[in-house]
């Protein structure tokens, strides 16, 4: 490897210097490669602060940032570096900011000299240089750096994908197809899948493998119709139909149920609402139609039909999907189009139908997520037929028949409104206080302050100010950012202004023992990683995209789900992620956390 980089630098020497690079720093040359650090800490404002100090540097940085990219270069190439390693770092960002420009002349020898000292960097600097020449026409060049990235690299899916245009362009279509067969089967999750089995595709038909064409063709309108390629796909399919015998043609024309399934739940996950409702369709008219396949088909047909808001061609769509699944034995789906009929039939204003279906979830599937929803759903509906004592009874037993569900809370809060609008303040206390000791064990967050406000409330209307003290105190103690600390904060300004006055001074205190206010993290093993290290260097030279994908390969991104996180390890790990992301300016993924995971800091 020494070796490799000696003569690479050699041969830069021996090559005329681009006038276009850095001369500001006359004399200041790295005397050796940059070796990035293994950091054996934990994470720290020191860590992730810029190589960029000087006026001129964060300026030069600012533009970057803002892809100003002339300017930013202007000012990189003129600022002078106290140091061998800052004046290398500078001189790598003139040569990124050259190939923004479309110097890609000048960008491949900066980032080969780059190579030479920034090895750790050794993978981006070659996809970058292997790039920087695919533009320039410089093929040669290019293929030998893309063939220079680690394929397990960040940047090795991108290289793969430049070697295929490589191939291409040298008009070798066995090569080309092998290549981009490999890239596809051996990756999990390839990048840009549709235009390299397209790429794969043109490949074969160019080598007359016209049925292997087709099918890859089809493949790609199955797999991602939504896509450009799918309808460069269809266009070459159409030819390619042609140069096939009459079996052939009738293979690929003839689509199984699972690939409508296939086609239509891309349209239903992106909400082209009609595109799924004509795939599904198809789905049920499809030779090789399982039961499975057809209780799938026929919930997400009715669903489809339910999201463009036609409640009246759904509500039968639903009950037809509630005995396929019930057949099928898909308790899941049977669930589901039983609570998605009953919101139909409730908008049409049959509300028994609607009352039956709710009640087909609890009684057959009493374990399922959205029992306890279609308890309170059947609330609202006798609501709307004026039987005030069924519902008082439907909403009072979902605690204690769903206690873990998500709708005891709000199944209290309907009591207790209920009964605080009908001035009966006594019952809406009972039913606030049951829903306080609920958030208190933590089983509900969703209307933070919310009952203690109205307990407030509700007690200041028998009199009971002292208790009503209380609980407005507790409201701002407890839930000092949600909205019913403002109102409880707003009520003491302007009925108890000495109270006030108190609680204020308090809440601008800062707790006892509390710390300077800066981020503490728990020491990791990822930490000390190379993909750590190069994640740090590219986030200090206000490189986003390389640090977020060496992060996210470290397992650096949010929990999956809306869960809030209990574990104080995995809490760490959220406010972690939250704080690099930030540091990178990915904010709207540092926010993530702090929305759904990790939300002490609510009750701080």
């Amino acid at each position: 490897m020494a070796t490799r980089y000696l003569l690479l630098a050699l041969c830069i020497g021996a090559c005329s210097s681009n006038s276009d690079t850095p001369s500001s720093n006359k004399g200041v040359e790295p005397a050796k490669p940059i070796v990035l650090t293994r950091h054996s800490g934990g994470l720290s404002d020191m860590l992730v602060t810029s190589y960029w100090k000087s006026a001129d540097s964060r300026k030069a940085a600012e533009l970057f940032a803002g892809q100003e990219y002339q300017a930013a270069r202007d000012l990189f190439a003129a600022t002078s570096a106290k140091t061998s390693d800052l004046s290398a770092r500078r001189a790598l960002m003139v040569s990124i900011c050259d190939a923004k420009l479309g110097d890609h002349k000048a960008a491949a020898k900066g980032y080969e000299k780059a190579l030479v000292i920034m090895p750790d960097l050794s993978n981006f600097l070659h996809f970058s240089a292997a790039r920087s020449h695919f533009f320039a026409h410089q093929s040669a060049q290019s293929m030998s750096h893309a063939r220079a990235v680690e394929s397990a690299s960040i940047h090795g899916a991108d290289a793969a994908l430049l070697i295929g245009d490589l191939l291409r362009a040298q008009n070798r279509p066995e090569a080309t197809y092998k290549h981009y067969k490999h890239y596809l089967e051996s990756r999990k999750s390839p990048i840009r899948s549709p235009e390299a089995r397209f790429r794969m595709a043109q490949a074969a038909s160019n080598m007359e493998k016209h049925l292997d064409a087709a099918k890859n063709l089809q493949q790609i309108t199955i797999e991602a119709p939504l896509t450009r390629w799918a309808s460069r796909a269809s266009k070459l399919l159409g030819t390619t139909l042609k140069k096939l015998s009459e079996s052939d043609k009738s293979t690929i024309k003839s689509l199984s149920a699972q690939q409508h399934i296939t086609r239509a739940q891309v349209y239903y996950r992106k909400m082209r609402n009609e595109k799924s409702e004509a795939s599904f369709a198809a789905a049920l008219e499809a030779p090789e139609l399982t039961e499975a396949m057809h209780c799938n088909a026929s919930y997400h047909l009715a669903n489809s039909v339910y999201k463009q808001r036609n409640r009246t061609k759904a509500a039968p769509l639903f009950l037809a999907a509630l005995k396929s699944c019930e057949k099928s034995g898909n308790s899941d789906l049977y669930v589901k189009a039983a609570y998605q009929g009953g919101r139909s039939f409730a908008t049409l204003g049959q509300r028994e139908k609607a009352i039956e279906l709710y009640s087909l979830i609890e009684s057959k599937h009493p374990e399922h997520s959205y029992a306890d929803d279609a308890r309170v759903l059947r609330a609202e509906e006798y609501e709307k037929l004026g039987d005030s004592q069924k519902v008082d009874k439907l909403l009072a037993s979902v605690p204690d028949k769903y206690p873990k569900g998500d709708m005891a809370a709000e199944s209290l809060w309907r009591l207790a409104w209920r009964a605080y609008k009908a001035k009966n303040y006594k019952q809406a206390i009972k039913s606030l206080q049951k829903q306080v000791d609920l958030a208190a064990e933590g089983a509900d967050l969703g209307a933070e302050g919310q009952a203690l406000y109205w307990l407030a409330r509700s007690q200041g209307k028998l009199g009971k100010t002292k208790a009503a003290l209380l609980a407005y105190r507790q409201v701002i103690k407890d839930y000092p950012l949600s909205y019913y600390s403002l109102l409880a904060l707003n009520r003491l300004r302007e009925s108890h202004p000495d109270v006030f006055q108190e609680v204020k001074a308090e809440i601008a205190s800062a707790p006892a023992g509390e710390n300077d206010g800066s981020f503490q993290f728990r020491q990791r093993e990822e930490y000390k990683s190379a993909g750590f290290a190069r994640a740090i260097e590219f986030l200090r030279l206000g490189l986003s995209s390389p640090a977020a994908a060496e992060l996210a390969r470290l397992g650096f991104t949010a929990p999956k789900g809306r869960e809030r996180l209990h574990d104080e390890d995995a809490i760490d790990r959220a406010w972690a992620v939250a704080y690099l992301q930030h540091s990178i300016g990915n904010f709207g993924r540092a926010l993530w956390s702090t929305r759904w995971h990790v939300l002490g800091f609510k009750s701080h």
